[in-house]
């Protein structure tokens, strides 16, 4: 039997009204917010994917004058919904673009809404054409009634986890058939559209009714029959009801017209989806363009916002040169000693920065030129790779000529493995797009290359495949792997020539103090690594196993027999059902069950035994997973060492990522999470030496406010927690107790990440009122303090950034966002990023810093949080430790005395 041609109807402003809520916040390069077009494409994209239709329609309700039809019957008819943001209506005009584009007609009509329009087209349809409505609403499942050829494909939860409906799922999910809906609104009403319905009664009351009378003349006709106070209100609201279902009732007569060939799939303008996703940031979104698009190749921009004939033109333009010979080598090299400049990129077998094997090096210092040396491909001409190395090594060191680079750190550490140190670094795209826009912009080079040159470049699984098949650049021909890194190098040095104007004032000197120095730095870390002691870890496991073994047999005996402790639903129903703990306020999780996440936890605290072991399985099973099962996986071959890597563009605040893995986040709250750092070990005739800045970040908040008294007790080195802890408690330095210690502590660091008193009663097992209370008296003696936060809030709100003491910029427009869960948010963020950033600039600062002054005698390892560890010999390590104490604590005038505790150990956790 022939398949039924597919017809999928969009109730286009509920899709548009979902991704707005849906995705919190999102924008474009310029600032612009895009979450709502961005969530409407995605989900259109994913109904094109799943539902593989051969005609789409786009349904919208009007502006003002949707509603017409029903404002006749009830003048309030939706009159309660909130007026949207500014924002939201702002992406509107994107949808008519996007269905352009696409094809795609879009329908509404004065007087009536997306639902009757679709409802009308399904009424004119051919019985042979099945229709699918993409709608999160559940009036449209009336229509699933009178039509079995129809279905409702419905968002659940966020943007991508979908069902598709029909009326056996309906009754199903909601104990009533479709039709029954609109008699469901009659009776127990709509607050999203101000349908009244009869009050007091509830859906629940609702559905019952219907699956004993059927419909709502059924009830009326037995009405009667209905004892005591439902019957009342039944009477009483008989007008309503009846009114409620008209409302409710989906008019299916509009005046429009079935165009089916206008509306049929194939016929898109792929140049303009590409043009309008490059204005929206939408590169990701590319990929999953419907496939029958037309093979039309998109017009996209150059760097001057001309458009381009063709994507890709930039290459048939360009001089893209192979050099296979020592002799062209060698004119290059006169070439590059005559620049000033140049863009270097690396071709490696490899992502590893310890094992990877040299491919091929490009070079390029004008736009649409660009060279590659082969030196390390399995087949053609090529230059030896060690003869290649030796003769570019001299303008790769010349400190006369300035290197750029995207992800140049990469580079770095790639050519000193292979005898070339690259200097000096001056520019690096991935890092200056970074700091010019860090709001959640992807700074990989072709997202780059796309967003603000308008180049689609070569993907690399062009050249290597994907999957299980995937090889590596090695093994592509020369010409091949040519083309595509010539255009890594000629790309990188457009978007060089394009942001490096942009890196101005305050910007570019924070580039040239902190950003571009410490990129060698990080490269010499990447490749120092660290020691890592595997027969420890192994006894440790089988500690940690057997810890875990204990817990889960306490845990079962708890619940009264074995479950998967790990399983979300299976653990919810432990403790809601067959324990019956009772807890306000716990959230459910996507399944719909109440959630087990740890926030949730937090709140059972106290009420079973079991919520404590389950606390310590989690956290073991976690130190399990990520550390003492992994690490061993990381150690190099090559020298035996772990080697983590540092990125400078994750973090808004400006502070140092450290992945693959992470040691940062390493636990050290716990004498378990402790004993982790203990396999992290110096050699035989060596030691760690730490240095750790003490409270840096209130020392930064100190200096910012100029609160005096905190000055004061910085400058006089007394403990500020002590004596935060002294004034608030009314007792004299000497007498403050660990407990009071600890609450002046959680406040003191509290405030500069907008601790609510909520949070300080948890964290200090206070009552909720005398939380607010010391809340109040830690601000009533910390004035300057008060005054600093909410002086950079408002400085916030008016200019939509804040910035750190050396210019470290972070934008934030959401700060007045009408959605108060996101300016919230915002304003947390912008009293912590001048803050923690400060302290993660002046770190910056530091690395910088010691870097020469501990050549040859000691080499850094790693930077956790205030923290940095370096190696050395055991004889010299009183020495390094003086060096980074007095450069940490030098390197920077603060107004407030900085202060660096220093210890010396042969493992990690020796480091207190």
């Amino acid at each position: 039997m022939a398949k039924r041609p597919r017809l999928v109807l969009i109730d286009g402003l509920a899709v548009f009204y979902r991704a707005y809520h849906a995705i919190q916040y999102l924008t474009n390069k310029d600032g612009m917010a895009t979450n709502a077009i961005y969530g409407f494409t995605s989900m259109l994209l994913k109904a094109y994917t799943d539902l593989k239709p051969d005609y789409v329609i786009l349904t919208w309700d009007k502006a003002k004058t949707s509603t017409r039809q029903r404002d006749k019957i009830f003048p309030e008819y939706k009159a309660k919904r909130a007026v949207m943001p500014d924002d939201f209506y702002a992406q509107m005009p994107y949808v008519r673009e996007l269905a352009d584009a696409l094809g795609m007609p879009l329908l509404e009509l004065d007087d009536y809404e997306a639902d009757d329009i679709i409802g009308t087209l399904i009424a004119k349809a051919d019985k042979n054409l099945e229709i699918i409505v993409v709608s999160n609403d559940r009036d449209t499942f009336q229509l699933l009634d009178d039509h079995p050829q129809v279905g409702i494909y419905m968002q659940r939860r966020g943007m991508t986890d979908t069902e598709l409906m029909d009326s056996a799922k309906v009754k199903e999910k909601y104990g009533i058939e479709p039709g029954q809906i609109i008699d469901l609104k009659a009776l127990a009403g709509d607050s999203s559209d101000n349908i009244p319905g009869i009050a007091g009664i509830g859906e629940k009351t609702a559905t019952t009714l219907l699956q004993q009378y059927k419909n709502l003349d059924g009830i009326y006709a037995h009405v009667d029959d209905i004892p005591g106070k439902l019957h009342d209100r039944l009477v009483d609201g008989k007008n309503v009801a009846y009114m409620s279902q008209k409302l409710a009732t989906i008019i299916c007569d509009a005046p429009v017209k079935m165009d089916l060939e206008s509306a049929r799939t194939g016929t898109y303008d792929k140049p303009a989806l590409h043009e309008l996703f490059h204005r929206l940031d939408f590169k990701s979104l590319l990929a999953r363009l419907p496939a029958e698009m037309e093979d039309d190749e998109p017009n996209l921009f150059n760097q001057t916002g001309e458009r381009a004939e063709k994507p890709r033109t930039h290459i048939d333009k360009a001089n893209y040169i192979c050099i296979q010979n020592e002799s062209d080598l060698q004119d290059l090299v006169s070439k590059l000693h005559k620049q000033p400049a140049f863009a270097f990129d690396t071709e490696t077998d490899s992502v590893d920065v310890v094992t990877a094997n040299l491919v091929g090096m490009a070079v390029s210092f004008k736009e649409g030129e660009a060279y590659y040396i082969p030196v390390g491909h399995g087949t053609g001409q090529q230059v030896d790779a060690q003869l290649a190395v030796d003769i570019m090594r001299p303008v790769l060191e010349d400190p006369q000529i300035a290197k750029v680079g995207h992800n140049i750190k990469f580079d770095y550490t790639i050519m000193a493995r292979h005898g070339a140190k690259l200097a000096p670094i001056v520019f690096d795209t991935m890092v200056a797009a970074f700091i010019i826009n860090p709001l959640g912009r992807s700074q990989t080079l072709a997202d780059l290359a796309y967003s603000d040159l308008g180049i689609e470049m070569i993907p690399i699984e062009d050249l290597i495949g994907k999957g299980k098949a995937q090889t590596t650049i090695d093994l592509t021909s020369v010409e091949d792997a040519a083309r595509y890194a010539a255009e890594d190098a000629d790309v990188t040095w457009r978007l060089y020539k394009l942001l490096e104007p942009q890196l101005t004032g305050k910007l570019r000197e924070l580039a040239e103090k902190t950003d571009w120095p410490l990129i060698p730095v990080l490269g010499d870390m990447e490749l120092a690594g660290i020691s890592l002691d595997i027969e420890y870890l192994k006894k440790f496991n089988m500690v940690i196993s057997a810890r875990i073994i204990e817990l889960e047999q306490a845990i079962w005996k708890l619940a009264g027999g074995n479950f998967n402790i790990s399983s979300p639903s299976q653990l919810s129903n432990i403790l809601f059902t067959k324990l019956e703990i009772v807890v306000p306020g716990v959230k459910r999780g996507k399944s719909g069950t109440l959630s087990t996440a740890a926030r949730e936890l937090e709140k059972m605290r106290g009420l079973h035994p079991i919520i404590e072991l389950i606390f310590e399985h989690r956290e073991l099973m976690k130190l399990k997973t990520t550390y003492v099962d992994a690490l061993p996986l990381l150690v190099s071959p090559m020298d035996g060492r772990i080697h983590t890597s540092f990125s400078q563009t994750i973090t808004q605040t400006g502070r140092l990522n450290s992945i693959n893995p992470n040691l940062q986040n390493i636990p050290v709250r716990t004498e378990l999470g402790r004993q982790i750092r203990n396999a992290f070990v110096a050699p035989k005739g060596r030691k760690f030496v730490a240095a750790d800045y003490s409270q840096i970040e209130l020392r930064v908040a100190a200096a910012l406010s100029r609160d005096e008294g905190m000055i004061k007790a910085f400058k006089d080195g007394v403990d500020i927690h002590i004596q935060t802890a002294a004034e608030m408690f009314g007792v004299p330095l000497d007498k403050v107790t660990k407990e009071q210690r600890y609450a002046a502590k959680t406040i003191n660091f509290g405030v500069l990440y907008g601790m609510s008193a909520h949070r300080v009663a948890i964290e200090t097992n206070m009552e909720h009122k005398d939380a607010s209370d010391f809340v109040d008296r830690y601000f009533s003696l910390r004035p300057q303090l008060k005054s600093y936060i909410e002086g950079i809030k408002k400085q916030a709100r008016e200019q939509e950034f804040v910035e750190t003491l050396l210019g470290r910029r972070r934008p934030c427009p959401e700060i007045n966002s009408n959605n108060f869960v996101i300016s919230n948010a915002a304003e947390r963020m912008a009293v912590n990023v001048p803050i923690q950033g400060s302290a993660a600039d002046v770190m910056r600062l530091a690395m910088i810093d010691l870097a020469p002054k501990l050549a040859g005698k000691a080499e850094l390892l790693l930077q956790i949080h205030d923290e940095l560890i370096a190696e050395c010999d055991e004889k010299v390590a009183n020495q390094v430790a003086k060096i980074m104490k007095d450069s940490m604590e030098n390197v920077y005038d603060l107004g407030v005395p900085l202060v660096v505790d220093t210890a010396i150990g042969q493992n990690w956790g020796e480091l207190k």
